[in-house]
């Protein structure tokens, strides 16, 4: 009797964790194909993190079912990281007394600019901005949701996820072929992108295109590590053909930063393709192979001088001219800026209310500098010190399960690790110059990683999570 009892569990346990795969597949597809316009498309946010709701809705609803010691090892981390990175916008949010808020540093103008409408002496939160800061709070709920749900997901629920993640690259690059055939045709450029000749997918940023593209070929070459061991050749170069297809598309989005990182990712995506490890590998290499390596290289890059000159990228490579950036100019008027508000910031969200108030007027130009393009200077500034503290503690947190993982502390198969790692990498690597983790899709995908790297069971556990 207590078998059979078991085994009802066991059937209904099975049956509530595909019914949660597909809650968390609906959301993180939601988000990519309706995240990616960032605070510019208010309505397509606002829509993200309606179906935020309605899969944390659907997800409560489900049975509950014990997983003993690996569950909790999974959920209190990333119930930890959501816990702090939410706890610096909501007391940026706290109404504060006059003397109190008054006193911070580079409150100055916003006092006067109340004093006109005899409002100074009125109560305000620590943010400039606090509608904005609001909005940004709202805005981190759809990808921590994911990060927690992909958190309690198993081996192979983790890999439908990572399969949604190269099925939606290779959407995107269909999607993108369909918009230079049209010549930027309006009714596929859902952003009203300017630009002609740029593949942007769903996206209304090329540079968060290029990572979405990215994304897809660690997730290829994750789905290819994790597949059959047997080497069989039809097979391999039916996946290397994808994932030559998904560089290409990166070159098409004329995103430097996204070009200059595919050999980053490759590392981390051929490393996730050898199915018993670094080591074993190198001890198989013969010196024919390396030769055949590097002729290959030799091809590869004759291949790529002949193309570089051809009409479709020429437009790429005429854009690695540098001697107009203007990102310098903003990361030196940011610094300025961050110097103002140090050490409290002036709010999650509020870098244009911040930041126009310190440009200088020898750059000035016509258009309005909405990001830092520094994800770093821009955290800096609306978050001073504590945004910054937080922020490392939850890198350290997923750092820390990464290495443990690596020890074989952390039970984690070696291609999930190496595609989140991929993906937190890219992501790191990208902030320096753009602004990545601010589009609502490029932040799920990073969530992803999170959630695959914080469901790791501890080794010897037994069983494992949700499959």
């Amino acid at each position: 009797m207590a078998a059979r009892l078991d085994r009802l569990a066991a059937i209904d346990s099975a049956a509530t964790d595909r019914v949660r795969v597909r809650i968390v597949g609906f959301l993180l597809l939601f988000l990519l194909m309706f995240g990616g316009g960032g605070s510019p498309s208010p309505f397509p946010e606002l829509l993200c993190e309606l179906a935020a709701a309605v899969a944390i809705a659907a997800w409560v609803s489900l049975p509950s079912v014990q997983r003993g010691a690996s569950t909790a090892a999974s959920v209190r981390p990333a119930i930890v990281i959501c816990a702090l990175l939410l706890v610096i916008p909501i007391l940026q949010l706290v109404p504060l007394p006059p003397a109190l808020w008054q006193a911070f540093p580079g409150r100055d103008t916003l006092r006067d600019s109340l004093a006109l409408t005899l409002a100074a002496n009125s109560w305000r939160p620590l943010s400039i901005a606090p509608l904005t800061t609001l909005a940004s709070l709202l805005s981190l709920l759809p990808p921590l949701t994911v990060m927690v749900m992909v958190s309690r997901l198993g081996e192979n629920a983790r890999l439908t996820v990572i399969t949604l993640v190269a099925g939606f690259g290779l959407a995107s690059v269909l999607l993108g072929t369909l918009q230079l055939a049209s010549a930027g045709g309006n009714a596929l450029m859902f952003y009203g992108q300017p630009d002609r000749g740029v593949l942007f997918g769903f996206q209304a940023n090329r540079n968060t295109e290029a990572d979405i593209l990215l994304s897809g070929l660690l997730a290829i070459c994750a789905l290819r590590g994790a597949g059959s061991r047997s080497r069989a050749r039809p097979l391999d170069l039916a996946y290397a053909a994808l994932g030559l297809l998904l560089v290409l598309a990166v070159v098409l989005t004329r995103s430097r930063t996204g070009i200059f990182l595919v050999p980053v990712v490759l590392a981390f995506g051929l490393a996730a393709t050898i199915p018993d490890g670094l080591r074993n590998f190198a001890a198989r290499m013969t010196w024919r192979r390396l030769a055949a390596g590097g002729g290959l290289l030799i091809i590869a890059a004759l291949v790529g001088l002949l193309v570089a000159r051809t009409p479709v990228v020429a437009p790429v490579v005429a854009r690695f001219d540098f001697s107009r950036e203007f990102r310098p100019e903003l990361w030196t008027d940011a610094r300025f800026a961050i110097a103002q508000f140090w050490p409290l910031g002036s709010g999650l969200g509020t870098f244009v209310q911040a930041f126009q108030p310190a440009e200088r007027l020898e750059v000035l130009d016509p258009l309005l500098a909405n990001r830092a393009h520094n994800d770093y200077l821009e955290l800096a500034l609306e978050g001073g010190i504590p945004l910054l503290a937080v922020w490392a503690a939850a890198q350290a947190i997923i750092a820390w399960r990464l290495f443990d993982s690596a020890r074989h502390r952390l039970v984690l198969p070696r291609p999930q690790r190496l595609f989140a790692m991929g993906i937190l990498v890219l992501a790191a690597l990208h902030s320096f110059v753009d602004y990545p983790l601010r589009s609502m899709a490029m932040a799920a995908l990073t969530a992803v990683a999170a959630g695959l790297v914080l469901a790791a069971r501890p080794a010897g556990s037994g069983r494992k999570l949700t499959d």
